[in-house]
């Protein structure tokens, strides 16, 4: 469980040593770089100019926050659930991708892909139907053994400790994917085909380091390997719907061909 506590505001210096090496940058759909990742041995950063930075160490539970000048403790409360945890948690050996999700009977159906907005619609959609939202913008997975979705272990230091639900098993992952279609088009997805896919998605701090590198490789192939990827094509607006219908249809396939096995 990671315990966050905020620091007093930056008096103007850099919270990063100069010791520090730049390991990692994330840039948004228009290529602007957003925050940066820095390392140095065990311990990491994680940089999100105007806002604040988050110091955590390996074997910590504890990650700081210094808030830059102006920034309100909720901003960086909020940051540090949708963009920090994920990333600090590869960190530590989990694997996390951006991602929705919705809880069928069966289990988790994770929905990534570069076109976020459909990914909405259709977790919406979904939502509609039935399937409750569990996730908005990362999949914590737990690769030990079946394949499994976790919740966030987070809370803050003021408050008790949030229980975390039990482990929900994955049971397909699909990538949207937007594309000029009359109707939406679902296509089964294997081997490096399935891999390429979803590491596009996959958080990662320190791509930088060997051993991390391994370690993330290693993990995807024992996840498409054990979980359906679906590659969903759609041009979006009207066919959320029939999208949606089509995730459901394959997810029930998955499952009942699972079982015959």
């Amino acid at each position: 469980m990671l315990k966050l506590s905020i620091a007093g505001e930056s008096d103007g210096s850099w919270p990063v040593p100069v010791s520090a090496s730049l390991v990692q940058e994330w840039r948004d759909r228009d290529g602007q770089v957003r925050a940066f990742g820095y390392a140095n041995g065990r311990r990491g950063w994680l940089e999100w100019p105007g806002l604040a930075t988050f110091a955590f160490e390996e074997g910590s539970e504890d990650v700081v926050a210094t808030p830059s000048a102006g920034a309100t403790a909720r901003a960086v409360e909020e940051m540090f659930r949708r963009g920090a945890v994920p990333i600090i948690l590869q960190a530590r050996g989990w694997e996390a991708l951006h991602a929705r999700a919705v809880l069928a009977p069966r289990g988790v159906v994770g929905l990534c892909g570069a076109a976020d907005s459909a990914a909405f619609a259709l977790t919406y959609a979904l939502d509609r139907l039935g399937y409750r939202q569990c996730a908005d913008s990362a999949l914590l997975l737990n690769l030990r053994g079946v394949v499994r979705v976790e919740s966030y272990p987070f809370r803050r230091p003021s408050s008790s400790a949030r229980e975390v639900t039990p482990a929900e098993r994955l049971c397909a992952l699909f990538v949207v994917v937007l594309a000029p279609a009359n109707l939406p088009r679902l296509k089964r997805l294997a081997g490096a085909e399935a891999f390429s896919a979803l590491v596009a998605h996959a958080y990662c701090f320190n791509p930088v380091d060997p051993e991390a590198k391994r370690r993330l490789v290693a993990n995807y192939v024992s996840l498409v390997s054990q979980v359906p990827i679906y590659q969903l094509e759609l041009e979006g607006g009207p066919q959320q719907v029939a999208a949606a219908q089509l995730i459901l249809d394959a997810v029930s396939t998955t499952v009942l061909v699972s079982a015959a096995r």
